[in-house]
């Protein structure tokens, strides 16, 4: 069985382009996404800065994050989930805060609320992109 893919190209703001594969839904029933930016990946990958810590902990944070780029986790989870001290979670979320990778957006008992910037990745329908990239600006301007 062969299976056609179709390239819809949509215009987001600051002259930015998305491209993205659109695939028949029978393939990739029942299964989580993320689109990532190629250019936000060359910056990290550069940046030698990072520490392989703060690149699992990222890492992490992806694959957690909701349609709304967000995600509720303890530095405690996190560390037991990766294989990784607390003391360097904590670490990483410093970094990855500095960076302007992650924001904190409130908590919920002993969890912080992150926010994960759009300009890096997003879960969100390409169509909501906009309105994403508007939020997490405004998060981050405080």
């Amino acid at each position: 069985m062969t299976q056609s893919n179709h390239v819809l190209n949509i215009n987001v703001p600051k002259g930015s382009n998305i491209r993205t594969t659109v695939t028949p839904t029978r393939v990739f029933k029942n299964m989580d996404y993320l689109r990532i930016f190629t250019q936000a990946l060359q910056e990290i990958a550069k940046d030698k800065s990072y520490t392989r810590s703060d690149l699992v902990v990222l890492m992490y944070c992806l694959s957690i994050c909701d349609y709304e780029n967000k995600f509720t986790a303890s530095q405690a989870s996190i560390a037991k989930e990766c294989g990784i001290g607390r003391t360097e979670v904590n670490k990483s979320f410093k970094k990855l805060r500095q960076v302007g990778w992650i924001e904190i957006i409130g908590s919920i008992g002993r969890q912080n609320v992150y926010f994960l910037n759009p300009r890096l990745a997003f879960k969100t329908r390409a169509l909501n992109y906009g309105n994403l990239l508007q939020d997490f600006e405004e998060v981050a301007a405080v």
